[in-house]
Parts: structure tokens; C-alpha cells; sequence
């Protein structure tokens, strides 16, 4: 089925839901009702289904509808979208760019990016830090255009979305400088289950990935813990309260830790990348973004790996 839907067919069907009935409709677009349902048999005819049951008590839209009005709120996203570069443009920006942070890389990796992008022009660009399980949604209906986090998990993403790797993220013990382990000491979970923690809360992947880690352990998850998905609180924990916990090397890029970091012998790496939607194509400096946080990771001594604490 070849469908050429015009945008003004789309913003017909939403506006016909959005108010009711035709007539209100016609209104609200400043046409009339004959113009409005012309535009909508004729929609109803390319897609070859019926849109819409009339009724005294005005326009009930159908599931065919549903669809349809689906569809018109991504036009209406895009159309959006290019008013918005178009602005950026004729002011001498670049942009606009939306990126997905998770907490771990909005401490390191991310930032040292964004100061590197070069200078020269003026940036239209938004930073949205949140869990993974949250940007995701994001992702999925255009409100963010790219992700920095996790990728590459046990299992593939989903084919909409592309994944690029950026880097093996190596995980660490943070402890406070009086922990009583000496630094060359190889360390376990199933060591330090009974030491007071403070873990990542519910309503990530790491969350998940850390319970998996005690699991493979074979090592309880501790039972003296604070959870939380505030970096800046991990970290004040374990430095001023004697509080031990995980870190990264992303989290802690080119960032000298206020606290003993210390490897441990159970703990595999992750994966820290960029997600997008295959469908979507993005505008310039979504590319040079991704060139320069592409190009801190790949000159750091350790090629490929961020450069964290040498331990």
C-alpha cells in the first residue's frame, strides 16, 4: 500500500479527537466543515479504512484513527523539531542537540565532552541527567536524541535502536583512607557483605548489574546499606561516613578520587556507549559530539578505556 498522507490530513484526524466533532474541529483550524471532511475522506480512502463514527453526539475516532493520531503527534514532533534548527541556524548555532545522561557518566565522561567541543559557534544543547530505565521512554518518542550509559547488556537492544561502544568501563571498591585492607590485597564481595555500603537504588542497570554481581559471588546483598542513584551522596558517603561502594572508571575520568579506590576480583567491565534511534537522523553536532567524546576516550593512555585511577 503506497500512503501519501499530507500533514494537514494528520492535523485533521487530531483535531477532529481532540475536540469531538467536525464542526468544533473546522473551527479550531480555521477551515470549514465541507474542506475538513474532504481532507478526511480522502485519508480514508488512500488508507482504506474508516476514521471516525458520526453520531449526535459528535466524532468517535476508531482504532484505524488511533493509529493515525499517533502518527500525526510524530509529525507534529518533526515539524517542531525543524522550526527549532531552522532558529538555531539563523542565529549561528549549532544544534539543537537533547542528550540522555546516566548518573555515572554525567560525573566524568560527559563533561570532560563538553568542554572539549570546539569552540567558534554558538550550542543549543540540552543535558538531561536520569536512570536508563527513564531516558529510555525519552528515546523512544523523540523528547531526547541520543543516550550516554550502558549499553551492550545480556541482552541486544531492541533493532530500532543503534548502539555504538565507546569504551569498557572497569568498576572499583571506593573505600575511606583509614580502610583497614591493604592496597595490595585481592578483594571479594563475598569479603565485604558484612561492611557498611551504599549501593545504587532501584530502577537502573547497574542496580541490576550489581545484584548480579553479589549473586555471582555467591555473597548476600548487605544487609548495612544506604541506597541511593545520587552520585555526588555515594561519594560524600564513602568519604566522610565509612562507607564503601562502587565506582567506575567513566565516573571517575581524569577526576583524582577523594578516597581509596581499590579493584576487586569478581567484577567483570560493562559497557559505556551512545543509543539512538536508527530511524532518526540527526543534525551536525550530534556528530561532533560524538567525534569528541570518541576522541577523549581513544587518546587516553589506555586506548579504548577510559583513563581511571591507576591501581
Amino acid at each position: 500500500m503506497v500512503i501519501k498522507a499530507e500533514v494537514r490530513q494528520l492535523e485533521a484526524v487530531q483535531a477532529i479527537i481532540d475536540h469531538g466533532s467536525f464542526n468544533k474541529a473546522a473551527q479550531s483550524l480555521g477551515i470549514t466543515q465541507p474542506a475538513l471532511s474532504k481532507l478526511v475522506a480522502l485519508l480514508e480512502r488512500q488508507l482504506g479504512v474508516r476514521l471516525f463514527e458520526r453520531s449526535a453526539r459528535g466524532a468517535e475516532p476508531t482504532g484505524a484513527a488511533r493509529i493515525v493520531q499517533r502518527a500525526a503527534s510524530n509529525v507534529g514532533r518533526i515539524v517542531d523539531e525543524i522550526a527549532a534548527e531552522l532558529a538555531s541556524h539563523a542565529s549561528g548555532a549549532l544544534g539543537p542537540l537533547a542528550i540522555g545522561v546516566t548518573p555515572s557518566v554525567m560525573q566524568g565522561i560527559v563533561p570532560a565532552a563538553i568542554a572539549a567541543l570546539p569552540g567558534g559557534a554558538a550550542l543549543s544543547l540540552r543535558v538531561i541527567e536520569d536512570l536508563d530505565d527513564r531516558l529510555t521512554p525519552l528515546l523512544d518518542r523523540g523528547e531526547i536524541d541520543l543516550i550516554v550509559g550502558p549499553v551492550g547488556g545480556l541482552e541486544p537492544p531492541p533493532p530500532r535502536f543503534a548502539e555504538h561502544v565507546l569504551m569498557e568501563d572497569r568498576f572499583f571498591l571506593g573505600v575511606p583512607q583509614d580502610f583497614a585492607v591493604g592496597e595490595d590485597q585481592a578483594l571479594s564481595l563475598g569479603d565485604l557483605t558484612d561492611a557498611p555500603w551504599i549501593l545504587p537504588a532501584q530502577g537502573s542497570s547497574i542496580h541490576r548489574m550489581i545484584q548480579a554481581f553479589f549473586i555471582a559471588s555467591d555473597a548476600p546483598w548487605p544487609h548495612d546499606r544506604i541506597e541511593t542513584n545520587s552520585i555526588t551522596l555515594q561519594e560524600h558517603l564513602i568519604r566522610h561516613a565509612g562507607r564503601i561502594g562502587l565506582l567506575t572508571s567513566a565516573q571517575m575520568f581524569r577526576r583524582p578520587p577523594p578516597f581509596r579506590l581499590m579493584r576487586l576480583a569478581d567484577v567483570p567491565a560493562r559497557r559505556i556507549g551512545i543509543r539512538k534511534l536508527r530511524s532518526r537522523m540527526l543534525n551536525p553536532l550530534a556528530g561532533i559530539f560524538e567525534e569528541t567524546i570518541v576522541g577523549l576516550i581513544t587518546g587516553s593512555p589506555a586506548r579504548g578505556t577510559a583513563p581511571g585511577p591507576s591501581l
